[in-house]
């Protein structure tokens, strides 16, 4: 599903690109800006698919990771959910550092993992935030409306 929707973000980036050269809009480039920022994080997404499937076994977080990601793809088009997500995160984070160190080696490589997992799960967020920070004022107060 990840290569198909690479695809489709790619044609649409084409797409994009053909708007631009024959547009008369105010930023003709957001359009090609927005499938450029999907892309890398289709990237993302393809690095996280990787190493969860490297676990071996699943840390106690590794639940609480999985309710996390079930809430990101409940926001992925609300951009002004980005801080809660990111403080979400964050807070996971705090939490894995916490807790008392891996007994077994399998137990530190799987922590390890997540910890990996959690970092591409950072980028894959903030790939978007930078995306809405170079929003111009307007593309942004339309894009927070329609979304």
């Amino acid at each position: 599903d990840i290569n198909q929707l690479e695809d489709k973000i790619k044609e649409f980036i084409q797409d994009a690109s053909e708007y631009n050269d024959n547009s008369f809009s105010d930023n003709p480039k957001y359009y090609m800006e927005y499938f450029e920022m999907r892309l890398l994080q289709i990237d993302e997404l393809h690095s996280l698919h990787y190493e969860m499937r490297r676990m071996r076994s699943m840390p106690v977080l590794a639940e609480v990771v999985a309710e996390f990601l079930d809430f990101m793809a409940s926001c992925i088009g609300k951009m002004e959910m980005l801080g809660v997500q990111l403080d979400n995160l964050h807070e996971i984070l705090s939490h894995l550092k916490k807790e008392a160190p891996p007994a077994t080696t399998e137990e530190f490589e799987s922590r390890a993992i997540l910890y990996h997992v959690l970092m591409d799960i950072e980028d894959f967020l903030l790939i978007k935030k930078r995306f809405v920070d170079n929003l111009d004022i307007k593309h942004r107060n339309e894009t927070f409306i329609k979304e």
